[in-house]
């Protein structure tokens, strides 16, 4: 028949088209699979951080005549204790360490003073806290000056945790001019001394003001010396050097 012919014809090129899809992805859709897609698993990382050390709090419930280390009331202390090291008037090492302790309540009156300084700019600097009795009489033994050195018979009030010989420093730590170093045993050390510069006299004045305003008094021959207003019995506690800060 006539059509015979053209049905072959027409089915050569069909089988052609199918058997190229084979190769080309062509021909029938229901026949190819689409490769599933990889799926990339987001890891979260975990960064196991340390614990903050806790801070030191046991002195908070201590009574106010404990002694404390001025470190744990207020961090921020400088500390610059002088009878640690040679720098001093004796020019020799007196304490086994550079603690400094105070009782309770004159540090808490000091963290005060403290807070009050930044405000403008300032930070305390401490020379000395609690001394011991037995480091006073080397103090008294090898000065000749005793007009700056309290008798160990009597007890100074650094014995008694109730003193504090200090300065002022810049927020970088710098020291405020005061006139004279640190243990300077003559006049140009007294509250009453003038003739300073205007500079000098007026950090003078702002040590004094806001350290009397938290309970803390002068004497009148060492700008360094403030002594707070409750006094305790005197100690020859030694320092405790083999504890951390």
């Amino acid at each position: 028949m006539f059509f015979v012919p053209q049905l072959i014809y027409t089915a050569f090129w069909v089988l052609t088209f199918c058997l190229s899809g084979l190769f080309l992805g062509g021909c029938s859709s229901s026949s190819s699979k689409e490769m599933p897609k990889s799926k990339t698993k987001q890891q979260s990382l975990v960064v196991n951080k340390p614990n903050p050390t806790p801070l030191d709090t046991a002195w908070k419930s201590a009574h106010d005549s404990t002694l404390v280390e001025v470190l744990k009331v207020d961090k921020s202390f400088i500390l610059d204790i002088r009878y640690a090291t040679t720098n001093n008037f004796m020019k020799i090492k007196v304490y086994p360490c550079d603690k400094c302790l105070l009782r309770k309540c004159a540090a808490e009156a000091l963290k005060k003073a403290n807070d009050l300084f930044k405000k403008d700019g300032f930070m305390v600097k401490i020379y000395d806290g609690y001394r011991p009795l037995s480091v006073q009489w080397e103090l008294w033994n090898r000065t000749s000056n005793k007009n700056y050195v309290a008798n160990p018979r009597k007890g100074s009030n650094h014995n008694r945790g109730c003193a504090v010989d200090m300065t002022l420093t810049d927020l970088n730590g710098k020291e405020l001019d005061m006139g004279t170093p640190y243990d300077f045993f003559g006049p140009e050390a007294h509250h009453t001394y003038t003739n300073l510069p205007a500079k000098v006299l007026k950090n003078r004045q702002k040590l004094k003001s806001v350290m009397e305003s938290v309970g803390f008094k002068h004497i009148s021959n060492e700008w360094w010396h403030y002594d707070y207003k409750i006094k305790y019995s005197v100690l020859d506690q030694p320092l405790p050097c083999d504890k951390a800060p």
